[in-house]
């Protein structure tokens, strides 16, 4: 005994929404709103309602023909369609009673006798039933340096679905507004492309597993390639950037500002590594023992804005930039290290999440000079910038 609601389609974006009944065992059933998003015309009506059940504040469901007597608000009939009308982005709650419309004799002897209306038995208890309308979520992407996009994807409850032009009038997953040519490069590069895609189907849980786990791992590796553990790639020990990361807490702050502090003194302490310290005479990377002269990494630089708790896509993107500059850091030979720190020494072996993938390939195009142009742009438009050039018609 179950009442159960299709939309069509079957994400609907806010307005009116197609709604289809469907009842197991009797042939109508009661639709009570009993939660509705805070700009919804459902609020408003809550406010209004002296009925006040166990189950909140109800607001019968408009439907055709359901006018007149009380028992008969918000009733349909089982395979029936109706209008609803969902005008905000969000969650609403539906009460449902299945019913059996008709199920004894009636008739009525004068006008406004109950009778006059035919009967109508409950079929089992009440269920709350769950109706979404898609929300836009925005979010950045890149760095304050090279340029920004904004990604766009639509939720339903807590998943991300895709939107076509045809059905919703928007494509999304997408990346919009790029601030500069490189982020419009990024925007249309085929691997960033690929990556927006996987987003489609990806739940909140998914998009922030193992985020923790990635920055204890990232302390911890981090720091033993520093110190040289399991090999001598280094010429001088790096026991300056190190003590930082080894003094970082171990367990999960679960705040965006204990993320975005741990996320930050990596950033600082690696890149002080890479660089050869602050004045670049600490000399980690050369190879020997004094000559050449030391050789920091310049080509896997983190490019990330620095992290902040106010933000957490700057948060997301650092520890994407982090993944990224580390790896490759790592892999390198002479002249930078005496050897690579390859294999699995050192190595990060929790996998970047659909959304830091998305985060470290867009910085990855962006910092490129040689970017791959799309077809979408000039090798011009896409390369220029790159020399101090700045993209000034449309």
């Amino acid at each position: 005994m179950t009442v159960s609601l299709t939309t069509t389609p079957t994400y609907p974006l806010p307005g009116k929404v197609r709604v289809t009944v469907s009842c197991s065992a009797g042939n109508a059933a009661r639709l009570y709103v009993r939660a509705a998003p805070l700009n919804s015309k459902y609020q408003k009506e809550f406010k209004k309602r002296a009925a006040l059940t166990s189950f909140g504040w109800l607001v019968p469901i408009e439907l055709p023909g359901s006018t007149g007597a009380e028992e008969y608000k918000g009733t349909i009939g089982n395979g029936q369609s109706f209008d609803f009308d969902a005008d905000a982005a969000g969650s609403y709650k539906i009460i449902a009673q299945e019913v059996t419309i008709g199920a004894t004799a009636f008739g009525g002897g004068y006008d406004s006798d109950p009778d006059a209306y035919p009967s109508v038995t409950l079929v089992g208890g009440q269920q709350t039933l769950s109706l979404y309308t898609g929300e836009r979520f925005e979010s950045r992407l890149g760095n304050s340096t090279h340029g920004r996009g904004t990604l766009v994807v639509y939720a339903w409850d807590d998943t991300i679905r895709p939107t076509s032009v045809a059905t919703h009038g928007v494509a999304t997953p997408a990346v919009i507004n790029p601030s500069g040519a490189l982020a419009e490069a990024a925007m249309f590069n085929n691997t960033v492309q690929t990556k927006l895609d996987a987003l489609v189907g990806k739940t909140t849980t998914n998009l922030s597993t193992d985020l923790w786990t990635l920055i204890a791992e990232m302390r911890l590796e981090i720091a033993d390639h520093m110190g040289n553990t399991g090999g001598t790639w280094h010429s001088v020990v790096d026991n300056t950037n190190d003590v930082y990361l080894d003094r970082l807490p171990t367990n999960d702050p679960g705040t965006p500002d204990g993320w975005a502090f741990a996320v930050r003194t990596i950033q600082q302490r690696l890149a002080l590594h890479m660089s050869n310290g602050p004045d670049g005479t600490s000399l980690f990377h050369q190879p020997g023992t004094g000559t050449p002269p030391g050789h920091p990494d310049y080509e896997n630089v983190l490019i990330a804005d620095t992290a902040s708790g106010n933000d957490m896509s700057t948060v997301m993107a650092a520890v994407a930039d982090i993944y990224r500059a580390y790896e490759a850091h790592r892999a390198e030979g002479t002249p930078i290290h005496a050897s690579a720190d390859s294999g699995a020494n050192n190595d990060l072996t929790t996998a970047l999440n659909p959304l830091l993938d998305l985060h470290k390939e867009f910085l990855n195009v962006m910092r490129i000079a040689s970017v791959s142009v799309p077809d979408e742009m000039s090798n011009a438009a896409a390369r220029l910038p790159a020399l101090g050039f700045r993209k000034a018609n449309s």
